[in-house]
């Protein structure tokens, strides 16, 4: 009994996260979409990450999701990364918000998968390096 009240609660955890993805996170990825600024795309995935960053406590994935989106604004100001043009990082920012988009709308190991991809690599087809 123990253990299915343990899978309930998980996934009612999950339910919950990502209800709050979809209402706080979606529209902001929406937004990196739309924009054809790279730093006004930059500016909005610092937002996700703050918004994502405010929810930790209890978020099931918000530490890799978070890590993520942070990783993602590196692209456009590490001092390593300087080589990095901003529409380069761009490229790779609007693969990774068009794909958080497209996950399912149930639990499932969506997020911890897209918070272990290589989004520059996908979206350039080379790994990234810093200098």
């Amino acid at each position: 009994m123990a253990h299915a009240v343990s899978v309930e609660w998980e996934r009612n955890e999950l339910v919950r996260e990502l209800e709050h993805y979809q209402r706080v996170v979606d529209p902001l990825a929406r937004r990196v979409l739309a924009s054809d600024d790279p730093w006004e795309a930059y500016n909005i995935a610092l937002e996700i990450a703050g918004a994502v960053a405010d929810g930790m406590d209890w978020l099931p994935h918000g530490g890799q999701v978070y890590t993520q989106w942070a990783e993602l604004t590196d692209l456009f100001d590490s001092p390593k990364l300087r080589h990095v043009a901003p529409e380069e990082a761009q490229k790779a920012l609007s693969l990774a918000a068009s794909d958080w988009l497209a996950r399912s709308a149930g639990p499932s190991n969506y997020l911890a998968e897209w918070a272990a991809t290589d989004f520059w690599l996908r979206a350039w087809g080379r790994p990234l390096r810093a200098n």
